[in-house]
């Protein structure tokens, strides 16, 4: 099964609101895990996110950890960055073994279609309701 997620926010709003989000998020990443070949992380995972070449966003501890565990375990991890994490570098692919893509060429090798919004349709927010 392909999961695909986008416009999470992580980080965003008040502290309990972030923390909220955050959890939900994990917990959809663990369900995602028991029969995941790959998900795909289509664009403003996070509310904001820039890397230096040695320093990172404090916090996302718990989504960061399960990225790396389903990259681990063979799970494709594919990141596309969206207008609000578009500053990842090489970070979430040391660390954490995902594919980083910041133009639409990626999106393109890996399915043979152009980006649109309808690829991505399903997020997240509506798979857990």
């Amino acid at each position: 099964m392909i999961y695909f997620a986008s416009d999470i926010h992580l980080g965003g709003g008040d502290a309990a609101t972030a923390r909220a989000v955050e959890r939900r998020f994990a917990a959809w990443l663990d369900r995602a895990a028991a029969d995941a070949e790959a998900v795909v992380l289509a664009g403003d995972v996070f509310d904001f996110w820039f890397e230096y070449r040695r320093v990172v966003p404090k916090g996302f501890v718990r989504i960061l950890g399960r990225l790396a565990a389903l990259a681990d375990r063979g799970v494709r991890v594919i990141f596309f960055t969206g207008n609000h994490d578009m500053w990842v570098t090489d970070y979430l692919a040391r660390e954490c073994g995902a594919e980083i893509h910041t133009s639409r060429s990626g999106w393109r090798a890996m399915t043979g279609r152009c980006w649109s919004s309808a690829a991505c349709a399903s997020s997240w927010r509506t798979a857990t309701t």
